[in-house]
Formats: structure tokens, sequence, C-alpha cells
């Protein structure tokens, strides 16, 4: 019975010990087919391209960060990049607002792999496309255009259906000039006419598509070009103007109650950091006895109902 039971004992640890390199086995086998899984599943995931969607507004006011749709009809294009990448696009389609406040892709749509992302948008609130963008550099910029930027950094792309807020920021000048009628014998009637002196575009005036920025003038044209003119309040949007302790003319040909067309000149002082991305510059002027007097100047909310025009660049 002795020997018996003995046997019984060592047949029993030889039992478990066998269990146990089997099991050992066993889990070393789990662990290396789960590395080979999931490897072959990243390398057949990375091919996989979700579609992306963007919701757009516009940022009316530098300081106050006031929003407003973005406007129905506009075309805008939408740059991603791999997030520290080589920073060369991977796609750029271009969308179009069917409706204020949306965007939807004129051909294909933003499709992408997983993945870390920068995206960038650009547009000038028209139904035209924006410059086109050589090493992320636009040149030969108009004055008259309502450039829109907007950037946003490591956005994580890894499922179908991602919406991505754009805020586009306007990153021209808009200038704004009303004028107020204080002639009780012949007052004005409207404004027929305005013009003024625009920014120089030189080969340095570029626009920078990772940055927003666009490069300042730094000198005026001496050839006037118009304003938009609407009754009494006339509007011009430009390149921003780097140039202090200067002064831009302003003339308006004003047609009175009477039916006569009086022009008047008026030389409106630049501040001293000269016109400013994104700042919209309102000066308010005086009909008087047949001449215009200059009142109070100040940085105000962005116009967004002042259309862009297609005026002369230089």
């Amino acid at each position: 019975m002795k020997e018996k039971t003995l046997y019984s004992k060592l047949i029993g640890k030889s039992t478990v010990l066998l269990f146990l390199v089997w099991l050992l086995f066993c889990v070393i086998g789990c662990v290396d087919n789960k590395y080979i899984v999931d490897d072959n599943r990243d390398k057949f995931h990375s091919d996989k391209e979700y579609i992306i969607y963007f919701m757009p507004r516009l940022e009316s006011n530098f300081s106050t960060r006031s929003l407003s749709p973005f406007p129905q009809y506009c075309k805008a294009q939408i740059y991603a990049f791999s997030s520290g990448g080589n920073q060369q696009s991977i796609k750029s389609p271009v969308y179009r607002s069917q409706a204020a406040g949306t965007l939807a892709p004129t051909n294909e749509p933003m499709m992408l792999t997983d993945g870390e992302y920068d995206f960038y948008a650009i547009s000038i609130k028209e139904d035209s496309l924006p410059p086109a963008f050589t090493s992320n550099v636009a040149t030969q910029l108009s004055n008259g255009k309502d450039y829109l930027w907007y950037g946003v950094q490591s956005i994580v792309i890894d499922q179908n259906g991602i919406t991505i807020p754009i805020t586009f920021q306007h990153v021209a000048s808009q200038i704004v000039i009303n004028v107020e009628n204080k002639d009780s014998i012949n007052p004005m009637k409207n404004i027929n006419r305005a013009v003024y002196n625009p920014p120089v575009i030189t080969d340095s005036v570029k626009w920078n598509l990772l940055s927003g920025v666009i490069t300042p003038a730094t000198s005026l044209s001496p050839t006037q070009i118009d304003m938009i003119v609407d009754s009494f309040t006339t509007y011009c949007i430009m390149v921003p103007v780097d140039v202090s302790h200067q002064t831009m003319s302003y003339v308006a040909t004003i047609e009175q109650e009477s039916g006569q067309l009086q022009k008047c000149a008026v030389s409106l002082p630049l501040p001293d950091n000269g016109y400013q991305a994104g700042h919209s510059y309102e000066y308010l002027m005086y009909f008087d006895a047949d001449t215009l007097s200059l009142g109070l100047v100040t940085v105000s909310a962005w116009k967004e109902d002042v259309v862009s025009s297609d005026v002369q660049a230089n």
C-alpha cells in the first residue's frame, strides 16, 4: 500500500508538471498569435478611408469673437496635412455653401485614413475659387477680395462622419466711410461715386497658408480706384498695409437735392501701425457747405454684408 501511494504521488506530480509546461506553451503561442493578428490588422486598417464633414462660420470681430454664418453660394478650399509630416497637403478638395452655414463638396469629399491631421481652409467669400498656393504660399493677390482663413492642428481621424468646425477669420483689411449731412440749404441726396488710392501689391505681398498671414503692402498707389457705394456709406476691402504717418486720399462725388454734383476730397489719416489684417476701420464724415470734414475714426466689427468686388489691384 505504501508503494502504491508513493507511485500515485509521483504520477500526480508528473501530470501537474506536464500540464504546466503545456499551459506555458499555449500562453506563448497566444501572445505570438496576438502580435501577428495586430500587425495584420493595423496594416490593412490603414487603407480604410473615412469621410469628413465641415461646419463653417465667420468671425466678424477680432476682439469680441462674435460669429456669423458662412454666407450662401461661396466656395472654400480645404487642405489636409499629416501632422508632423513634410508640410505638403495630402488632400485639398473644393467645397461650396449651398445654404448659409454649410459646406458641400463640389466633386469628391474629404476622405482620410485614420491618423492625426492639420486642416487649413481658405475662401474669398465668393462663388469662385480662392488663389492657388505653391509651396503653401499664394501670390498675385488683389485689393477688393475678402480673404478668409482658418487653421486647426492635431485632429484625430479614427471613424466615419467626423465634423470639424471651421471658423473663418478675415485676413484682409476693411475701410468703411459714413457721411452725414449737415447742409440744410442744399443737402446731400446720396453719394454718386467714391474713389481711394489702394495699397500697391508687389511680389512681396504673399499669403501664407499655414499661418494665414498676408504680408502687408508698404506703399499706396497714386492711382485711385472705385469703392462700393451704398447711399451715404462707402466701403472697400484691401490687403493689409504697413505704412505709418501717411494719408489715404478719399474723393467722393456727392449728389445734392438740387441735382448738383459736388466733388469733395479728404485725406484719411492711417493708424500708426497701418491697416491691420482682420480690422474694419470706420470713418465718420460730415457734408456741409459743399465740403467734407473728418469726424471720428473707430475700429469696429467687420461688415459681413459688404460684397467683395473685383477692383483692379494696382
